[in-house]
């Protein structure tokens, strides 16, 4: 499959057409690069306020290396960072974004809420972090969740590029494989593979994937060397809550990550 991005402000609907028919779509434009750039910025003062404060002499050619430096020196650092980071104001300001309300609008989320927006920050060769095949269906409080990942800055294959299975929403909710082994839940291959096969996505710094709930994907293992970097937006409806109805089978059915 061709990767097809659709410019936001130009080409809204043939992308929401796209998204319909796939269970996701790519936008660009969806947030000024400006505001991701202060975003990067914002956590590099944090860093580097510890660098100073550790009395660190070391030369860095940038943010990751600061935070790869860091993060050897002790793994609890790299929680401990993205635990603070998810406080940022300008997070909060890159979830309050208008085009996302009106895409959610568009999709029928009547009354849109915001749901665990993030800064992820996949470390370079970390085989913890990857993400098997999966769709949105733990601890869900809500029958239709539609999310965005945007990257921070460019995702290449290497990185670990975001994979889909295009069309594979078409296969309603999926009840996932546990492995405790893993501690992951996830969905087998065997289950959509044939009929709707992965295909993996690069993005631009800037460039939004936005990916329907019962869609199949996930990310790959980071095999660069530099971290990568993206912001995770999820919207659910609080008119379409069964949670709100005190029905709970939507969010205790599973307790494992994924």
């Amino acid at each position: 499959m061709i990767k097809k991005v659709f410019d936001f402000d130009c080409n809204l609907d043939k992308g929401l057409n796209y998204y319909k028919n796939n269970g996701f779509c790519i936008f660009k434009n969806v947030f000024n690069s400006n505001n991701l750039e202060k975003l990067i910025y914002k956590i590099e003062n944090i860093v580097d306020y510890q660098l100073k404060d550790l009395e660190v002499k070391s030369k860095f050619k940038n943010l990751d290396e600061k935070i790869i430096f860091l993060a050897k020196k002790n793994d609890e650092y790299r929680k401990r960072l993205y635990e603070t980071i998810q406080k940022l104001p300008h997070l909060m300001n890159l979830t309050s974004n208008k085009k996302l309300f009106k895409v959610v609008k568009n999709l029928n989320i009547s009354f849109p809420l915001i749901r665990n927006p993030q800064i992820k920050k996949e470390f370079p060769k970390k085989k913890k972090i990857f993400i098997p095949s999966n769709s949105k269906k733990k601890n869900n409080k809500i029958t239709y969740l539609v999310f965005f990942i945007t990257a921070i800055k460019d995702i290449s294959n290497l990185m670990g590029s975001i994979y889909i299975s295009p069309k594979s929403f078409k296969l309603g909710p999926i009840e996932p494989t546990t492995s405790k082994k893993l501690n992951y839940q996830f969905i087998d291959k065997k289950k959509y593979q044939k009929k709707y096969p992965l295909k993996f996505f690069p993005l631009k710094q800037g460039e939004t994937i936005m990916i329907n709930m019962y869609a199949i994907h996930g990310s790959r293992e980071n095999n660069s060397n530099i971290i990568r970097w993206s912001n995770i937006i999820r919207f659910e409806d609080a008119y379409n809550m069964p949670f709100l109805k005190l029905k709970d089978s939507y969010y205790k059915k599973f307790n494992l990550k994924g």
